[in-house]
């Protein structure tokens, strides 16, 4: 019977095995940037609808003044409303801080604990499991859905373009969402740009907009 050779302690051995040893440090590498990245973004659910009025467009380049009631006088608020000028902006519009503007933006705004979902209240039985590596070396990762804590944050927005002089609606937004994230000037921007997802038209039925931010 004619005898094989180990490729492992072949003479050829000397030439690729420092070469798959490098690949299995690449493939490493790799696997903790990308967890690195994972960890610095979250994904931000929000479900949106919004309505446009055809014959009340606001013109491209069109002074806008965003309102602001007494009762909105506090940092939540202003949140808010830095992100709307941004946007608005964005949109094409000038935003001024002047009633001489003929166009009016307005803003609800609230934000409610809320019970988590029941199936997030208990530790989850379900997860993944991966192999890191070759088939001689490397490492098992598994990924355990995490029990809920706390309260989640339930945040409504409404927007509202008006025309002054008439006070007709040229578009209305309203974004939702809930989860375990609760700092609020990151998640109001992410819910105003959502609002603004189909402008300037409108999209009557729920849609859900998913937007990476920084944790």
């Amino acid at each position: 019977m004619r005898a094989t050779a180990n490729p492992l302690t072949s003479p050829d051995s000397a030439r690729w095995l420092p070469r798959r040893r490098a690949w299995h440090k690449a493939g490493l590498l790799c696997l903790a940037l990308a967890l690195g990245a994972c960890a610095n973004t979250r994904t931000i659910e929000s479900e949106v609808r919004s309505f446009a009025a055809p014959t009340q467009r606001i013109p491209l380049g069109a002074a806008i003044q965003i309102e602001r009631r007494p009762s909105q006088d506090n940092e939540s608020f202003a949140a808010v409303a830095k992100s709307l000028s941004a946007e608005l902006e964005r949109q094409g519009l000038k935003v001024q801080d002047s009633a001489s503007a003929p166009w009016v933006a307005q803003i609800h705004w609230q934000a409610d604990a809320v019970e988590p979902p029941a199936d997030l209240r208990h530790p989850s039985p379900f997860g993944s499991r991966m192999w890191v590596g070759t088939s001689g070396s490397g490492m098992a990762i598994t990924f355990q859905l995490p029990a809920g804590e706390g309260k989640w944050t339930l945040l409504s927005l409404s927007v509202v373009l008006r025309e002054r002089a008439t006070q007709a609606v040229a578009f209305d937004a309203q974004a939702q969402y809930q989860g375990p994230w609760s700092d609020a000037d990151v998640l109001a921007d992410a819910l105003v740009r959502s609002a603004f997802t189909d402008y300037p038209n409108g999209q009557p039925r729920p849609v859900t907009v998913r937007r990476e931010v920084a944790r």
